[in-house]
């Protein structure tokens, strides 16, 4: 048996040392560049937020788009982590490949807001996931338990797409 074929075979490190080399790798890796790697990380936000704040169709882009902003800027930062330097030509590219598959995810992503949207008709009715979806949220009339109730609806089925979107991106997975 060659050395990789055991290697692989061999145990590996307990998960408990697998999960601290990995926050020693970020904070490695934030740390070789403190600014740049902040200033990504605020794209998607800011996206959103410029999005959401566009009347009626706001709040259904930004949940299509943001997941899109949010692969670049994990293109760049594997990019960094694999070369040492930003490059946003090699993450637009890699963007660009993967974006049939990456606009399946957005998609899906869109499905949890549906699936939301549908927990707040099922609270109230068919006005109020309406109001939500337009982000009239003066005129929602939902309590803030209810609201509260709408917005935590997405934690399962957002969980379980939490690590599609990089496995489609970094690994080419369709």
């Amino acid at each position: 048996m060659d050395v990789a074929a055991r290697l692989t075979l061999a145990p590996s490190h307990s998960p408990v040392q697998t999960f601290i080399g990995w926050m020693l790798g970020a904070w490695r890796l934030f740390r070789s560049a403190p600014a740049g790697i902040f200033t990504l990380s605020l794209l998607p936000i800011l996206l959103e937020s410029a999005l959401q704040a566009v009347p009626d169709a706001g709040i259904a882009s930004s949940k299509l788009l943001t997941p899109l902003a949010s692969a670049w800027v994990l293109a760049m930062l594997d990019s960094r982590a694999r070369t040492g330097r930003f490059a946003p030509a090699q993450a637009g590219r890699l963007w660009l490949a993967r974006l049939p598959q990456l606009l399946l995810v957005s998609l899906l992503l869109v499905g949890v807001f549906a699936f939301q949207l549908l927990v707040a008709a099922a609270i109230g009715d068919g006005a109020h996931a309406l109001r939500l979806a337009v982000g009239d949220f003066s005129a929602l009339g939902l309590s803030r338990s209810q609201l509260a109730i709408v917005l935590a609806s997405g934690v399962v089925p957002g969980s379980l797409l939490m690590f599609v979107g990089p496995r489609v991106l970094l690994d080419g997975i369709g």
